[in-house]
Formats: structure tokens, C-alpha cells, sequence
């Protein structure tokens, strides 16, 4: 008996993830992405934690190494006044661009026998209430209510890095910075701007709202390096309030679609490859008879709250103090002591 495909609207990190995770288990997905492969992405490019394990189960993690990817070890904190010794991550990251990694994932879902379908956008009415869609579209689109968050991102050359991963918090923002494949290195930042400002994304908008961040140490690195220009995107209107979803809901929904976390944790790759592995399971029940659509998505729903919701609390709490307006004295302590607490930071959001 012919199986009925699973319907996947997305091709991001957790879109790619559960179309892998699903052929694996013998299942057969449709995948419908409105862009294509390789492309640019606002992203950290820092896979840490249980997402990074969950990649060498299914055997991409070889495959991204053999793409150039860099295994990070160690980081270093800044702040206004201070900053914190070189300190070892509790468990190694994998960093390759979005550019790189969302090609290997494609190529390796489509050599599993998945079909993926690109430049093709879904509407949401063609598959809201049909069964067997899973819905992995990204971040959610920008609502009438206005956020102070834009993120950006750029690749540089020749920026000397005092770790495997550098993070800055200053007043208006954070930037972080890691090494991805080729030598390059990832700069991700997050500033909180005025909605006029927010209008003017041009090339080099993002320089100053670096600068604004980075350690006073650090400016002449950073005005020194090249920026490959090619690389440098923006995400206007982001808000990291935690969302939670009724598990009643008749739409499976997983990754950045569902809800954010602040990018200063580095959990957000992460957290979408756990989120498809997660729904896997359910989705095996539904082929099997065992469970109904719609129970697929209250359970899945229900899953994502109880693996995501201490991480999302802590990020947003930790958010708050650490890039509050009038916090520099609360910033710099943290940054000061974070060898004594660096750890548990580390596991309470992941």
C-alpha cells in the first residue's frame, strides 16, 4: 500500500531536519520552499547542544564538517567596562554559514528520495486544514504591533577572533561573532532601533550598530576587516516574547514559525533541528493508525511547550537583564563572574 506523503511548508533548518529525520524512517515527504539553495540567512551559524548531537545521529554532521565547518570550543564575553577570561564551552558547536549548510541538507534530503519543491510559495489556505502538513515557514511574518528588534548579519575576512566564539553586550544590542568555514567569520547582531531607523537598512547600516556593541578593544579590528558584501542581510520588527501554542490546535507547527529565542543564547539552529526530531515520532503514529491528525498536533504542540518553555522563560529573563537600557552595571557583573555561572547559563537554555 502506497504511503500518502507528508506535506512540509519550508525548507529552513527544522523544515530540512524533519523531512531527513521522516525518509530516514521510510516515510515519503513533499517539501515546498519558496526560495532555493544556497542563499544567505540572518542567523548565529552556531549549532551547540542537543541539536548538534542530534545531526551526527543522522550523519550530517560528517557532511558539514567536509563542507569547511568549525568545530568551537571557547568563547570570551565583553561589556562596556569589562569582559571575562577565555572561557571552554560545556560542549562543543558546529559553525557553517546558512548558506552552506542549507544546501548540504537539501542535497542530502533529496539523495534520501524526499522531493523538495523550491521557488514555490504556499498559500496557507491550499493546506491549512488538510492533513499531514507540517508547517516550518520561519519566524513569523511582522504583525501591525511594532517591535524595537532588527537583526543583521555579515560575513568578514581578516577579523582576528580572541576565541572560537566572541560575544558583545552594549546598550542598544548585542553582536556576536564566530568562524565558519573558509576562514571567514560570522558577524550576528541584534539592536533595538526606533521604527523610523528601521527604514534604512543600507550596506553599511550595520557597522555602527556593531560598533555601538563591541568592546571598545575591538573597533579597529572590526573597521579593518573586509565585508563580503554579498553576505549582509537583515530582519526587521523580531520580538522574542515566548508564544505557546493550545494543544488543541489542528496545525503542527515547529521551529522559528512557533516562537524565537534571543539570539544571545545561541540555541536557535538548535532548537529547530530538535523540534522536527521531536514531531517525528507522532507523525510515525499517525502512519501506523494509532493516532489522528488532529491528536498528531495537539501531541506535537504539547511536546514542543514541555521541551522548549524553561529554555524560552531563561532567554527572555536573561534578555531583559542583560541588554536593559540602564543595566551596564548588571552587564558587566554578569560578564565579570560568568566563569562561576557560565554553565549553568548554558543549561538552562538548552
Amino acid at each position: 500500500m502506497s504511503l500518502r506523503p507528508i506535506t512540509i511548508v519550508g525548507g529552513g533548518i527544522s523544515g530540512l531536519s524533519l523531512g531527513i529525520d521522516l525518509q530516514l524512517k521510510g516515510l515519503p515527504v513533499h517539501l515546498f520552499e519558496a526560495g532555493d539553495y544556497p542563499r544567505h540567512r540572518v542567523c548565529g551559524e552556531f549549532l551547540s547542544g542537543q541539536g548538534y548531537r542530534q545531526l551526527q545521529e543522522w550523519g550530517l554532521a560528517k557532511s558539514f564538517l567536509a563542507a569547511g565547518a568549525v568545530e568551537a570550543t571557547h568563547f570570551k564575553c565583553y561589556g562596556p567596562a569589562g569582559m571575562s577570561p577565555v572561557l571552554r564551552l560545556p560542549s562543543p558547536a558546529l559553525c557553517l554559514s546558512r548558506y552552506r549548510m542549507d544546501d548540504c541538507m537539501a542535497e542530502h534530503f533529496r539523495e534520501l528520495g524526499g522531493h523538495l519543491i523550491t521557488r514555490h510559495r504556499v498559500h496557507p489556505g491550499d493546506f491549512e486544514e488538510k492533513e499531514g502538513t507540517i508547517w516550518a515557514q520561519g519566524r513569523l511574518a511582522q504583525t501591525r504591533q511594532k517591535y524595537p528588534w532588527i537583526g543583521y548579519k555579515c560575513h568578514l575576512k581578516d577579523y582576528p577572533l580572541a576565541a572560537d566564539l566572541e560575544m558583545h553586550f552594549g546598550r542598544n544590542g548585542y553582536v556576536g561573532l564566530c568562524r565558519v568555514e573558509d576562514g571567514k567569520i560570522n558577524v550576528c547582531g541584534l539592536t533595538r532601533v526606533a521604527e523610523r531607523e528601521s527604514r534604512m537598512l543600507g550596506k553599511g547600516r550595520w557597522l555602527p550598530w556593531a560598533l555601538s556593541s563591541l568592546h571598545p578593544s575591538k573597533h579597529k579590528n572590526l573597521q579593518k576587516a573586509e565585508c563580503l558584501e554579498d553576505s549582509l542581510c537583515y530582519t526587521a520588527g523580531l520580538q522574542y516574547k515566548a508564544r505557546w501554542f493550545e494543544t488543541t490546535r489542528t496545525k503542527a507547527v515547529i521551529g522559528d514559525h512557533r516562537t524565537l529565542i534571543p539570539p544571545l543564547t545561541g540555541n536557535g539552529m538548535s532548537m529547530a533541528v530538535e523540534s522536527a526530531h521531536l514531531a517525528t515520532p507522532f507523525i510515525q503514529s499517525y502512519f501506523a493508525g494509532d493516532l489522528q491528525w488532529e491528536e498528531v498536533c495537539q501531541q506535537v504542540n504539547r511536546a514542543m511547550n514541555q521541551r522548549f518553555r524553561k529554555r524560552l522563560l531563561v532567554a527572555g529573563l536573561l534578555q531583559r537583564l542583560i541588554l536593559a537600557r540602564h543595566g551596564e552595571g548588571i552587564r558587566n557583573n554578569l560578564i565579570k563572574n560568568m566563569s562561576a555561572f557560565h554553565r549553568y547559563l548554558y543549561a538552562w537554555t538548552r
